[in-house]
């Protein structure tokens, strides 16, 4: 009996000494260069705010496992907006990769000055648990309300490594191809 009580002694000694998991916040968006390649065009689309799935819409980075179930982390959380981040990142590149047009973003004051519009939902930006990353946006373009395109571009990534830092890396570039991918579609 004696043995048994300094044993659960111990156990609860040794777990109450053990430091709980460290939090990791990730930004996604780390910021571009400010300044794009100058254009002579006057052509402009305005950038609407991004729409982001549902299971998205929250502070914990998400992983699909094997089976298909998505998995919330409890330690890696996006430190700030995740569709604010997106809508910056795809505003970036998308300027980047525009040598005719310009990108404005929708709470630009020249938005009072041009009535096309790009619309980006953002369906899947989903990390994998063996290593691949799956981005899928639908698209549509529109002018004083008329529908003039859309679509629907999805990529698959191979992540450089495996877990939530990997994740992020590979989002960033997955985000700029699709910027460049959008800028052909359009």
């Amino acid at each position: 009996m004696r043995i048994s009580l300094m044993v659960l002694i111990v156990v609860l000694l040794s777990a109450c000494a053990s430091a709980p998991p460290s939090l990791v916040y990730h930004q996604l968006y780390t910021g571009m260069p400010a300044s794009y390649p100058a254009t002579q065009s006057d052509e402009m689309i305005t950038l609407a705010p991004l729409r982001v799935a549902d299971y998205l819409q929250q502070a914990a980075l998400v992983m699909r496992k094997q089976d298909g179930t998505l998995h919330y982390s409890s330690t890696h959380f996006w430190g700030g907006s995740l569709a604010t981040d997106v809508e910056l990142q795809l505003f970036d590149s998308l300027n980047i990769a525009a040598y005719e047009r310009r990108y404005i973003r929708y709470m630009s004051p020249a938005k009072a000055y041009n009535s096309t519009q790009l619309n980006i939902a953002l369906e899947q930006l989903l990390p994998t648990e063996d290593g691949q990353l799956l981005v899928q946006v639908s698209f549509w373009l529109e002018q004083d309300n008329k529908l003039l395109k859309n679509g629907r571009l999805a990529l698959s990534l191979s992540m450089e490594g495996k877990g939530y830092e990997a994740a992020v890396q590979a989002m960033r570039v997955a985000l700029v191809q699709l910027a460049e991918d959008l800028h052909r579609q359009l």
